[in-house]
């Protein structure tokens, strides 16, 4: 059985106001951390590529430092900010035809 195939097949995740599977969720969170820290970093090497290139010490590297962080700050405070998601599949398994317990609950 290849090793992957266990993702593939894992039940939907427990006491989770989606119904995504243990993957999806981590390629989300795996999605946001790597924008994150990219929006950190990459303006502080533009900055020291800038830098190399007009033979200043080092102005562009620290503006894109701060910069860098300031956005990367922002994002992390905007996503602490987010509600918790719900189900965010459109015509998935539940809810379609009405004879889900949750749409008779309604």
């Amino acid at each position: 059985m290849p090793v992957n195939a266990t993702f593939a097949s894992s039940p939907p995740v427990e006491n989770s106001p989606d119904d995504r599977r243990l993957l999806a969720l981590a390629l989300e969170w795996v999605s946001r951390i790597t924008t994150i820290s990219l929006e950190m970093a990459l303006p502080a090497l533009l900055g020291y590529w800038v830098d190399q290139k007009l033979g200043t010490k080092i102005l562009f590297l620290a503006l894109g430092a701060i910069a860098g962080f300031a956005l990367g700050l922002w994002h992390l405070l905007k996503l602490a900010a987010l509600p918790p998601t719900k189900n965010r599949r459109r015509g998935g398994r539940r809810g379609t035809n009405g004879n889900s317990p949750d749409s008779r609950r309604l």
